[in-house]
């Protein structure tokens, strides 16, 4: 990076980071701690530092945010008055150019830069420029004690039913760090309280606890700025996600701290990057252009996720599950690489990117001329790496909309994102830029014949590359190797760490290094602790532009907080995790291609697939199979075009984080926690859906489990809901066909409409090519219970089993085919026929026995559910076959 480039990131940096100071101003302000005891803590600090750095200027003392800033002064970055620009000073007193006026003054405007983060934090709030002289509402304690209000339980969607109330809202969000349990919200009545000393107590709790945690970043770091930044805001994302802000008058305290800071420092890097590079830093300026189109909205979408995860073709299914997950998390970090390929063309900051999930990210950008040079050749850069590497079958796009500052306000920010969404979609039919008349075509197989005849032939993985490497007795090509290689270094313990550079890095440690550069970035996963901080002098250089925590969460209610920037793109994986597989439970694996059991080893796809098998005492029994499941959330377009009566930036961002944490957070833990669905590879799970593959039986679980708990992160609003498809197949079926056929299960319970309601349809689910709603599922859980049950008390055959599914097939015919309706006779006669078998029963005895089956079975199974009963027929069946 330039010299002038360096600086220009620096100076976006201090910006964003002056934006993100108010929310620890109030922070502390609500935390009420002693400022004796805050002084004595700040003494002893400067006394370890001998004197050397005595403050020269007067400190702003009284104010929180001065106080909260001593004691936190000393892991922050080195500000100095000789590299503070833009600002004058860092924090000189009546200097209201200084850092720490502009971040006091946040809401007034004094100066250019007063002014410019205080519209920042109008625009991210969608608030119009009428009210933006307008203080904000004064902030009570009783306001601090107010819990923030869920969003999702705002959602309204469903224009027959009524809106909820603002008073009727029933959740609220718990004032604890971000973990597995903190992300979802609990019922008011049991948790909000107005008494002042037991709700104030909070706070300091919170307050101590992030001030212990900043001090976890890498004290090295502090000489990088945006890399140390990119660790900060995980912090704050982490202890303030779910402290509100204090919301304006008629409004609800719905907004956290953290996606407010988040969203205005977005808002502010860009807007000054505007001022700044057209010359125009002045408050005048400001004030008299609310409808020049300063800012750009930047999408950036990965077309072609499927055809990339499920990429085959080649003459091998070798090595399924580890090339599986590989690609699910490489997936999610091509996406990373790409948002930083844009952040670092533009010089800025990783607070500029506002989403980032589903294989979808947004930055807001200055609307400058050189910001569209820059977009046009990363665009360039995109293709070209994957016309090389995935021969044009997916790709990432991207797509800009200008936007004025009005167009940030709630009647405008609808438009504006519809405007991108258009834009993006022709992005989507242009992808790779193969027809753009003004560039010259790529050569997609340029010298391609020669490669595979140099080499050892194709790729056996995607049966497209040049093979370049033996792997296990076969041989693949580079990307194949890397996909490999990242689904074998994620699942190691020791490895918790990923580092981007800009160059590769020296030997030590490159076996854990991939292969292939990610847009002119080299990747190394590396362990938990650096020894002897190795890559200070790389931070220090610029050379290491990110470093992030991708370990799974560690306890349900740990802080997700490990000293480093997170990123939430590892998957679960099932392990062997019993030191001692006996002759016995070995007998379970019979007929595995992998016989290797040792602890700490990753399950095969054949070994899932034997994990629902039972041992009866003499032999196992159950199905050897394994359930596809795969879900997504209904509506998502209508939820964030209209969900809420009023929307903004900030609401928006704050959404898709928390859908995202469900899947993405809560889904892997729950996979690893729960000893119901450890036999579940969560191949990616994140944004709005979720592909998962296991053992038959533990998948149907855990739909229904995923489904209740859903419910209740959604704040139990009946309108969001999702639907899911679950194929279940042998584990030798290539992976590709497990999840086409996911997919197809999938979409037919999309289209499930029983009763052709135009409004809302889908919340349903589809299993064994069976559609139903999703209360008529969870239901059947009961009667497979049942079943198994009249089993041991009745002696029910496979046979009558069989039998019983004519009967459901016969039932569903009797609207074309009256005659049909013969079917209750047919199920006295053979459940009669099976009682009488038992001659210890008499007359009277079976007479009860069959009025009791035939209201469990008949009535309440055949009659009730129609063909959905096969679901619990089919399970039943499954489970006791040999």
């Amino acid at each position: 990076m330039s010299e002038e480039k360096e600086a220009l990131l620096n100076a976006s940096s201090r910006v964003a980071f002056a934006a993100f100071l108010p929310m620890l101003g109030e922070l502390f302000s609500r935390a009420q701690l002693p400022q004796a005891s805050l002084s004595q803590r700040q003494k002893k600090k400067n006394k370890k530092k001998k004197g050397k750095n005595k403050r020269k200027h007067k400190q702003h003392s009284l104010d929180p945010l001065a106080t909260a800033m001593q004691a936190l002064a000393t892991p922050f970055p080195h500000l100095t008055d000789h590299a503070i620009a833009p600002f004058s000073s860092w924090n000189q007193a009546d200097d209201k150019h200084s850092m720490f006026s502009v971040a006091q003054q946040a809401s007034v405007s004094e100066s250019f830069l007063q002014q410019l983060i205080a519209i920042a934090r109008h625009l991210a709030l969608g608030l119009e420029q009428q009210d933006f002289q307008q203080e904000h509402a004064s902030q009570k304690n009783k306001e601090y004690r107010k819990k923030q209000v869920t969003l999702l339980e705002q959602i309204h969607i469903n224009a027959s039913s009524a809106k909820t109330q603002p008073s009727s809202l029933r959740y609220r969000y718990a004032l604890k760090p971000l973990s597995p349990e903190a992300i979802f919200p609990v019922l008011a009545t049991k948790y909000e309280s107005y008494k002042p000393q037991q709700s104030i107590q909070e706070y300091p709790t919170l307050w101590n606890n992030f001030q212990g945690a900043l001090e976890k970043i890498p004290q090295s770091h502090q000489q990088n700025l945006s890399l140390w930044l990119d660790h900060f805001e995980t912090l704050c994302g982490t202890y303030a996600h779910s402290a509100p802000i204090t919301p304006q008058k008629n409004t609800l305290a719905d907004i956290s701290l953290y996606d407010h800071a988040k969203t205005t420092a977005a808002l502010a890097t860009a807007l000054w990057r505007y001022h700044h590079e057209t010359n125009t830093e002045t408050v005048s300026e400001l004030d008299k252009a609310w409808d020049e189109k300063k800012l750009l909205l930047i999408q950036g979408d990965f077309f072609g996720i499927q055809a990339f995860i499920f990429a085959n073709g080649g003459a091998s299914n070798k090595k399924a599950a580890k090339l599986l997950r590989g690609r699910s998390f490489y997936v999610s970090l091509l996406m990373e690489c790409a948002a930083l390929r844009l952040l670092d063309a533009l010089s800025l900051p990783s607070t500029s990117q506002v989403l980032n999930a589903a294989g979808k990210f947004m930055i807001i950008a200055p609307n400058t001329p050189h910001t569209v040079t820059a977009l046009n050749r990363v665009q360039r850069q995109f293709d070209q790496w994957f016309l090389a590497q995935s021969w044009g079958q997916s790709g990432i796009g991207l797509a800009w909309e200008a936007a004025s500052c009005s167009d940030f306000s709630h009647h405008r920010y609808r438009k504006l994102i519809t405007r991108l969404y258009q834009r993006l979609d022709i992005v989507k039919h242009q992808r790779l830029n193969l027809c753009d008349s003004t560039t010259p075509a790529p050569t997609v197989f340029e010298n391609y014949l020669d490669s595979i005849n140099n080499q050892q032939g194709v790729c056996q993985i995607d049966g497209r590359s040049p093979a370049i490497t033996e792997q296990d007795g076969i041989w693949v090509g580079q990307l194949a190797e890397d996909q490999i290689n990242c689904g074998r270094f994620i699942v190691k313990d020791e490895l918790k760490r990923l580092l981007i550079t800009r160059n590769k890095l020296d030997q030590r440690g490159r076996q854990y290094d991939l292969q292939l550069d990610l847009f002119g970035y080299h990747i190394r996963f590396t362990k938990e602790k650096s020894q002897g901080d190795q890559f200070a002098t790389l931070a220090k250089q610029h050379q290491l532009l990110r470093a992030w925590d991708f370990s799974l969460p560690e306890s349900k209610t740990a802080a997700l907080w490990n000293g480093y920037a997170r990123r939430n793109i590892n998957s679960y994986v099932p392990w062997f995790d019993d030191p001692s597989i006996d002759e016995e439970k070995q007998g379970k694996y019979a007929g595995c291609d992998d016989n290797e059991f040792g602890i700490n080893r990753v399950k095969s796809f054949t070994h899932l697939a034997c994990e629902d098998k039972q041992f009866d005492g003499s032999q196992w029994r159950g199905n050897s199979a394994l359930i596809a499941l795969k879900g997504d959330i209904d509506n998502l377009g209508a939820m964030f075009q209209g969900g809420l009566e009023t929307t903004s930036i900030v609401k928006m961002a704050a959404l898709s984080r928390q859908i995202n944490n469900f899947f993405a957070v809560y889904l892997p833990w729950l996979c690893q926690s729960d000893e119901r669905f450890k036999n579940t590879y969560t191949v990616f799970a994140g944004g709005d859906d979720f592909f998962l593959i296991g053992s038959w039986q533990s998948q149907i679980n855990l739909a229904r489990q995923l489904r209740e708990d859903f419910k209740r992160y959604v704040a139990e609003n009946k309108q969001i809901h999702f639907s899911v498809g679950l194929s279940m197949n042998k584990p030798s079926v290539p992976v590709s066909y497990l999840a086409d056929m996911a997919e197809t299960s999938l979409e037919s319970a999309k289209n499930h409409n029983p009763k052709q309601d135009k409004i809302l349809p889908k919340n349903a689910v589809s299993c064994f090519g069976i559609c139903m709603p999703w209360d008529d599922f969870v239901a059947l859980e009961q009667r497979e219970q049942a079943l198994d049950r009249f089993k041991n008390d009745y002696g029910l055959s496979t046979g009558y089993i069989y039998g019983l599914l004519d009967l459901v097939d016969m039932k569903e015919a009797i609207h074309d085919d009256p005659t049909k309706s013969i079917w209750h006779a047919y199920f006295a006669y053979r459940t009669r026929r099976l009682l009488e078998r038992d001659k210890k029963l008499n007359e009277s005895q079976r007479h009860t026995h069959y009025q009791y089956l035939a209201k469990k079975i008949s009535a309440e199974g055949i009659e009730k559910y129609g063909e959905a009963y096969k679901v619990a027929l089919f399970t039943h069946l499954y489970k006791h076959r040999y």
